[in-house]
């Protein structure tokens, strides 16, 4: 890469530590992400979305374990990377659920998102 496209590379993953979940807050009642991946928006339930409400019939969260690394979709959930502290998504502080580092998979959907 170069110019324009390593400079957006560098801003949006090199300097960011951790992947965010728009909208998904803290309030899940899971532990981690692994129990959060697969469940629908009906399943985390009203408290926890934060604009995923009009999706009940998708995965809020699919993990690589789930998806292949090129595929991973984090629309719904609205994943993006970070500086925001790491939070456990049972926080019930109300603020968006952040986890620690990006994955490859997370990487290339920013790419592909943003290309």
């Amino acid at each position: 890469m170069r110019g324009r496209t390593l400079e957006w590379f560098d801003d949006e993953i090199t300097t960011k530590q951790n992947w965010k979940l728009t909208n998904l807050l803290d309030n899940t009642g899971q532990a981690n992400l692994v129990a959060v991946n697969g469940r629908t928006a009906v399943q985390i339930g009203v408290n926890a979305l934060n604009e995923a409400v009009g999706q009940p019939g998708n995965a809020i969260v699919k993990l690589r374990a789930v998806e292949d690394a090129w595929n991973e979709d984090w629309r719904i959930a609205g994943g993006c990377s970070t500086n925001a502290p790491v939070n456990a998504p049972n926080a019930n502080a109300r603020n968006t659920v952040v986890v620690a580092g990006i994955r490859f998979g997370q990487a290339i959907y920013m790419v592909a998102k943003n290309s």
